[in-house]
């Protein structure tokens, strides 16, 4: 049992050195994950003792023991990894998502199988040593009723514990977190009626994430997202008449702002690219992704929607009611929708949401096999090459989204780079600082700026590509970050929760095109505005779903306009507006029709305090109510509205409902 207990101990000091967070009270933290392993080995133990004693085989009481031990200890190698690399515990959807192989495929390699197998070989070593030395010595195991009483000793002690520990949800064992994480709620049936609506509160309430001025026409109560778009101003770019842009969406996987350089980023030099094409289209300098899953991203793209709190919309409601570019570029003479991708298209199941839609789907099964690719997928420049390929054969005007996938965990690059960014100097034992060292970066800072590098030296050779296209100088071209990451980043630490959600959810948004000139956009502003200003820019009118804003048309705006985050590892919701980030964890609701509970709330002054250090809601109780009000109804009204498919238009009124 203390081998047993030393090894979790080893495995859990691992997780507090290499998470963003780690715990703030590190012994409560050990002591809870410590005592929990204790009962649950205790009560194994005990179980068996009783089995082996009753049946006479207490042999085979040992190997069923050692089995159980060794099984505990390598699902907490693969639970400690897990909490590395989501930096809290992972939601349901992400869980099931990576019960996928591609998951498995890709980020073998991250989990270090080689040294995961020796750490499991040496410890199943000692162990069988630690019994020998037992059996040789005379001694037994203690008695059932024994390992009993201090099994249930030590699950007393863990559940007595302040309940106030920092991280405490990280301290957790996977077979305590995983029952945690599947008492969340699920997603409903498409058709269902809304029972996640707080009582009392009015649908239309959800308008108030919308822009209030310039002021939208509402069209109906029932559906209460569904508008006429406002009139824009004169300044505002359009395109020239007569012309139906081409749209391409470029969606980099794991690609955040922290290491763009137009973003005025350290370290310098990682993404020429991107910084060339923030100089030459429209740079937007505050931009956030709507969620941290990348499906988050694309239905943001596509139809202005937030991520739904519940559940993951594109995996468990593929066939949900939207309305939203597809729908609306359809009806108006777009001929083409494509979604190109170098790894799997049936992960996340977007099978079954794009291909109902209408759209042609290419993955990583129409690559030729001798083109370069790491676990999860082709190499991001033969994506490069093979959407080219795909949008020469497309009938204009078309609309695609490229996804890339090289800048993903374990973070290798492709053996085509054709430029090595060079290895940053400096310490990396994660993000602790021991006995005074400042650290300078995690383990995977380096790895992950280098394929970073790689993903924008394979942007700059798509753009390159089409710019020898007929079809380049009518195409309006969208690069943003699907999200960020939890990795430290270079030479700069993160000490807090708002913090940490700035660095996953601040991505690089540039729209380049030769129909546009370049300017920037001071933002805040979402993935989910992308709808609304390209369908301002191609001139087509008529009834738009969505909560985003036109981002090319700055005169009027609305200065106080949120920006609304989900974090589904953590379950935590943000609001942000130019000067304030609000935050608070969501609490599954205690019944059907109940409502979640917000807790853990901070607000931050980012503007003066980017590290969010102070927290402000005693100061500012009139900005706390506001921020505090739109989360509410974020959460309390949008899942239903999402899930009973009145987020979009109604059907009287849908794109091509006269035809």
């Amino acid at each position: 049992m203390a081998l047993f207990l030393g090894a979790m101990l080893a495995l859990r000091l691992r997780i507090h050195a290499r998470t963003p967070l780690p715990s703030t009270q590190p012994l409560s933290w050990l002591g809870i994950g410590l005592l929990e392993d204790l009962a649950i080995a205790g009560f194994a133990a005990a179980l068996l003792l009783a089995l082996g004693r009753r049946t006479r085989r207490d042999g085979w009481t040992w190997t069923f023991f050692a089995a159980f031990v060794v099984l505990m200890v390598t699902a907490e190698v693969v639970w400690s990894e897990v909490l590395i690399f989501f930096g809290q515990l992972p939601s349901r959807d992400e869980i099931l998502a990576g019960m996928n192989f591609t998951f498995a495929r890709g980020t073998a390699r991250g989990f270090a199988l080689g040294a995961t197998a020796g750490f499991l070989v040496v410890f199943a070593f000692l162990l069988w040593l630690a019994a020998r030395r037992a059996k040789r010595a005379g001694r037994a195991w203690s008695t059932a009723p024994r390992l009993l009483s201090v099994a249930a000793i030590a699950a007393g002690a863990s559940l007595l514990l302040p309940v106030s520990i920092h991280r405490r949800d990280t301290a957790r064992g996977p077979a305590g977190a995983l029952a945690s994480i599947w008492a969340e709620p699920s997603g409903e049936p498409a058709n269902a009626p809304s029972s996640v609506t707080g009582p009392g509160l009015d649908p239309t309430t959800i308008r108030s994430l919308s822009p209030s001025v310039p002021p939208r026409h509402y069209l109906a109560s029932e559906f209460p997202l569904a508008h006429l778009p406002p009139h824009r101003s004169p300044s505002a770019p359009r395109a020239p008449a007569g012309v139906r842009p081409n749209l391409v969406f470029l969606l980099l996987e794991s690609v955040r702002a922290e290491e763009v350089g137009a973003y005025g980023r350290n370290p310098p030099g990682v993404t020429p690219n991107l910084d060339r094409l923030a100089r030459e289209g429209v740079l937007v300098e505050q931009a956030y992704s709507v969620g941290l899953q990348t499906t988050d991203a694309e239905l943001a793209f596509w139809y202005g929607v937030l991520p739904n709190p519940q559940s993951s919309l594109m995996t468990e409601n593929p066939d949900v009611r939207l309305t939203g570019l597809p729908e609306i570029l359809r009806a108006s003479g777009w001929r083409s929708f494509l979604w190109i991708h170098n790894g799997d298209q049936t992960f996340y199941r977007r099978d079954r949401f794009y291909r109902p839609r209408g759209f042609q789907m290419i993955d990583g099964r129409n690559f030729p096999r001798d083109d370069p690719r790491t676990g999860w997928g082709y190499s991001d420049r033969a994506l490069a090459r093979r959407a080219i390929e795909a949008l020469d054969r497309a009938r204009e005007p078309f609309a695609a989204l490229t996804l890339t996938v090289s800048n993903h965990h374990p973070f290798h690059v492709p053996s085509d780079s054709k430029s090595q960014f060079p290895l940053l100097p400096g310490p990396r034992r994660g993000f602790l600082s021991f006995l005074g060292i400042d650290q300078r970066m995690g383990l995977q800072t380096a790895p992950m700026i280098q394929t970073v590098h790689y993903t924008d030296e394979a942007v700059g050779e798509f753009i390159r590509l089409a710019s020898s296209r007929k079809w380049f100088r009518r195409t309006v071209f969208v690069i943003a970050g699907d999200h960020g990451l939890s990795i430290v980043p270079y030479q700069r630490k993160i000490e807090t929760l708002p913090a940490l959600t700035e660095l996953r959810h601040r991505v690089p948004l540039i729209v380049y095109s030769p129909l546009l000139a370049p300017s920037r956009v001071a933002g805040p502003a979402s993935q989910a505005d992308l709808p609304e200003t390209f369908l301002g820019f191609a001139g087509i009118d008529g009834p738009r779903s969505g909560t985003g804003r036109d981002l090319l048309d700055r005169d009027p705006i609305d200065p106080d306009l949120p920006v609304i985050l989900w974090s589904a590892p953590g379950r935590l919701v943000t609001v942000v507006d130019r000067k304030r980030l609000y935050q608070a964890s969501l609490s599954s609701p205690s019944s059907a029709a109940g409502t979640a509970r917000l807790s853990d709330e901070v607000l931050i002054d980012s503007s003066s305090d980017p590290e969010g250090k102070h927290d402000r809601l005693a100061q500012e109780p009139e900005v706390a109510e506001r921020f505090r009000r739109l989360a509410r109804i974020y959460v309390d009204s949008y899942p239903g509205l999402l899930l009973s498919g009145r987020s979009g238009v109604p059907e009287s009124l849908s794109p091509g409902a006269a035809r």
